[in-house]
This record gives structure tokens, C-alpha cells and sequence, in this order.
């Protein structure tokens, strides 16, 4: 697929990165899923029953004393007013939170009697005093920027109406926030760890890749060392017997060869001897000449084996030339060879090699 990285690091890397972006998303969709719970639990289900207790004893006492226990149980996040009007009706049904949230305080009451409760975002950053209430109740306060309020107002046994603005707890109102920038940091450290783990996992990789390519180059190259883990260790491992075994196997072959050269240079030695009592001198150089290309294959080869052959150096070759050469020695011992066509340029390469190359 093109898509995919070609490299094994960019692949593992895209895996794990997919799996936790997948890891993340779910965990995401389940905590967001949870959050309207969390909220009812830590904004309404609880102080139900705190509310209820009050109800019933500013139920119990003269209007007097509801004053002085309204300013009692008034505290920063929750405050508490008495008002002789019945609050507005809603401009709108009740959410599924605030009917839960009604029924959670109507159960804890114990009868039917009227009720509002309305959840909002709390609105503005600076603290705003509200003027006191009828009765003389706490002031009022809008609660912090982005944070969550619920106002409930219960009807007493008298008829007037007793009023609780209380502030949702900071943490669960930013629940959301503060899980995607926990989601963030998560998935950008993660995504560090991983790069580091998987390029320290992946370099001896590349360090075998460079081995392996620097051995057809040079075959006694320095081994691998043979340190990290045992998976590395054992592929280095394996590695070095390989170059090992190449290096005994060229040494073994060129011994072998060099036991033939030795025994070749006897009869080439003793055939140049004998060229030299030749009295035609035609035929002498020829012979000196096929004795020179023998001596010179011989030593190729061996230079070869040991792996010390180097590239002759490249010069003009006058084909036409050589081609004529190799047609003259060979119509000497008694065969025919037809050329055809010219070559006008020379061509750049090494005489001895297109020599041997064209009469093999």
C-alpha cells in the first residue's frame, strides 16, 4: 500500500500511534458519557437532602429566626435567600438534569409542594453582589466564569419561597477540559516514548544493513560488536560467523590456488626456456606473449581469491586492433574467424579483460 511507510520505523511508529489515538477516542467517548452522572452526583443528588432538612426547618420556625438561619447556612458556594414572590415561570420545559434533579428533591422532601430547579452556566469572572432578598437573606453571587450554578427555590408552608444558588463543584464543571488537556499531555508523552523506543529498537537494524553492504566491499572488515539485547546480540552474532566463514572459505580457495600457481610457474618457466632457443623470432614472441597472458591470468586470479584484486585502471582500446590479433593467432593454429564491419572509435576499458572475454 502506498500509504504505508516504507521504513520499519515509520511503520511501527504509525501502529502505535493509530492504537492510541483508537485507545484515547474510546476513552474520550467514555468518560464524556459518564460526565452528566458525575455532575448530577457532585451538583444535585448530594445536596438533596441537605436542602430538604432546611425546608423543613424553616418550615418549623417564626419568620424572625428564618432571617438570622438563613444567614447562618449562607456560605460561599451555596447561598441562601427567603422571598416573599413566587419566582417566574420558566420560559422553557426542564431539562432531563432538572427534572432528575426535582424528583431527587421532591423524594427527599416527602410531598408534592412546588419547586423549581434550573441548571446554568454560571455567568462572568468578577464576583457581582446581588441585592439582598425581601426577608433579609444573604446577597446573592454569580458564581466564577465557566463554572456551573444550580438556583433551587422550594415553596415553604407559609407561601413564600426559599432560594439555594449554589455552585457546582470547579472540578466536575471542567471535567471536560481537563480530561482532553490530560488526554493531550497522555498521548504527546506517549508519543515521545515511543519514538525513542522504537528508534533504539530499530538502529541496530540499520547498523546490520551498513554491515552487510560494507562486506561486499571489504570482507575483513572489523566484526559487529556483540552487545545489546539477546535478539541483537544473536543477530550480530550469527552475522560474524557468516563474515567468518566467507573469510575461511576465500583463504581455503586461495591457498588451493596458490599450491596450482606454484606448480603452473614450473612448466610455464621451462616453456619460456625453451621459447628463448627458438631461432625464429616471430614465433618466439608469440610464445613469450601467450606465456605472459597465462602468467598474468594466473596472478589475476589469485589476487582475486586473496581479495586484493583492484580495478586496472580504464584506457582507449583500439578494437579493430585487438579483433585483428586474436584473428591472426587464431588462423596461425589452423582456424577461421570472419570479421565484419569496423570500429572507428576506441573504447574505453581494460585491453586484457576484452581480450580474454572475446576469445572465450
Amino acid at each position: 500500500m502506498r500509504l504505508l511507510p516504507k521504513s520499519l520505523f515509520g511503520r511501527l511508529v504509525l501502529v502505535l500511534f493509530g492504537g492510541l489515538i483508537v485507545a484515547q477516542l474510546l476513552s474520550a467517548v467514555i468518560a464524556f458519557a459518564e460526565r452528566d452522572r458525575l455532575l448530577l452526583r457532585a451538583s444535585g443528588m448530594r445536596p438533596a437532602q441537605r436542602i430538604a432538612d432546611i425546608v423543613r426547618l424553616l418550615d418549623s420556625v417564626s419568620a424572625e429566626e428564618r432571617a438570622r438561619i438563613v444567614a447562618v447556612l449562607s456560605v460561599p458556594r451555596e447561598r441562601v435567600s427567603i422571598d416573599r414572590m413566587p419566582p417566574a415561570e420558566p420560559d422553557a420545559e426542564p431539562n432531563a438534569r432538572e427534572a432528575m434533579l426535582a424528583a431527587a428533591l421532591r423524594l427527599a422532601i416527602g410531598d408534592d409542594r412546588p419547586l423549581r430547579v434550573t441548571v446554568r452556566e454560571a455567568p462572568g469572572w468578577r464576583p457581582e453582589r446581588m441585592p439582598r432578598g425581601p426577608m433579609g437573606g444573604a446577597p446573592m453571587h454569580r458564581m466564577p466564569h465557566g463554572a456551573m450554578a444550580m438556583l433551587t427555590r422550594v415553596r415553604l408552608a407559609d407561601g413564600s419561597w426559599v432560594s439555594f444558588d449554589a455552585q457546582l463543584p470547579r472540578d466536575a464543571a471542567e471535567l471536560p477540559q481537563r480530561l482532553l488537556l490530560t488526554l493531550v499531555v497522555l498521548l504527546v508523552a506517549v508519543l515521545v516514548l515511543s519514538f525513542v523506543a522504537v528508534r533504539w529498537v530499530t538502529r541496530p537494524l540499520g547498523v546490520l544493513a551498513r554491515a552487510a553492504e560494507e562486506l561486499g566491499r571489504d570482507l575483513r572488515r572489523p566484526p559487529l560488536p556483540e552487545s545489546g539485547p539477546t535478539e541483537v546480540r544473536d543477530a550480530a552474532h550469527a552475522f560474524n560467523a557468516m563474515q567468518a566463514r566467507l573469510v575461511r572459505f576465500i583463504d581455503d580457495r586461495a591457498r588451493v590456488l596458490g599450491a596450482m600457481s606454484h606448480d603452473l610457474k614450473t612448466p610455464l618457466t621451462r616453456l619460456r626456456l625453451r621459447a628463448e632457443l627458438l631461432e625464429d623470432e616471430d614465433l618466439r614472441a608469440r610464445f613469450e606473449k601467450d606465456l605472459t597472458e597465462m602468467e598474468a591470468m594466473v596472478a589475476g586470479t589469485l589476487d582475486f581469491m586473496h581479495g586484493l584484486g583492484t580495478a586496472e585502471a580504464r584506457q582507449p582500446v583500439d578494437v579493430m586492433a585487438l579483433i585483428e590479433s586474436i584473428q591472426a593467432d587464431c588462423e596461425e593454429m589452423g582456424g577461421e574467424v570472419r570479421v565484419e564491419g569496423t570500429v572507428r572509435e576506441p573504447y574505453v576499458g581494460n585491453p586484457a579483460l576484452l581480450r580474454r572475454s572475446l576469445v572465450n
